[in-house]
């Protein structure tokens, strides 16, 4: 599906011996690697575009019951909220996040891998807009969260990492060696 064009894509589906009722999810999914394929070759535009029809057509299959819960959708909002980052589109990306993180604690729970990866994505967006008490707490959050992982856990590194860098960007030199040496 890498590289697919989206007028392509009705015709790719086509072809996929499907009943009708999977067709919208099948369409979602395959908007949803296109948003992917595209995000990973640094072209945020087409990502927000194919990330849009997937989550548009996983809104339309949870309402139809095609989707047994929210959770395919709650990625795609979560990874449309990554590529309105990368176009620095702060605002539209805090709130798909948030709704992200409040779908995704309701399913998953607080302390979830992929509920805390949505907290370590508001941090780095706190970040990007030089909002560091926001991304401390948020690392904070995920690594009060993760207590009883081991320090080999890679969430819990990248999380102190992160938290490191926060540290750094306001001048706390000490506190940032701190959590690095926690890491190594």
């Amino acid at each position: 599906v890498t590289g697919v064009q989206t007028c392509a894509l009705p015709i790719f589906l086509a072809r996929l011996d499907l009943p009708e009722r999977y067709l919208v999810p099948q369409f979602a999914y395959i908007c949803h690697l296109a948003g992917e394929y595209y995000y990973n070759t640094y072209e945020a535009a087409e990502a927000v575009n194919m990330y849009n029809i997937a989550v548009s057509d996983r809104e339309r299959a949870c309402e139809e019951g095609l989707e047994p819960d929210e959770y395919n959708l709650l990625l795609s909002i979560q990874d449309l909220g990554d590529a309105e980052r990368e176009l620095d589109n702060y605002e539209a990306a805090q709130k798909l996040y948030d709704r992200a993180l409040t779908g995704l604690t309701a399913i998953m729970g607080p302390d979830a891998p992929v509920t805390l990866r949505v907290r370590t994505k508001i941090a780095i967006l706190a970040e990007n807009q030089a909002l560091y008490a926001a991304a401390e707490e948020q690392y904070n959050k995920v690594i009060q969260s993760m207590g009883n992982a081991t320090e080999t856990d890679t969430g819990l590194s990248y999380a102190k990492e992160g938290l490191a860098l926060v540290y750094r960007m306001q001048g706390l030199c000490v506190k940032s060696a701190e959590c690095l040496e926690e890491v190594c």
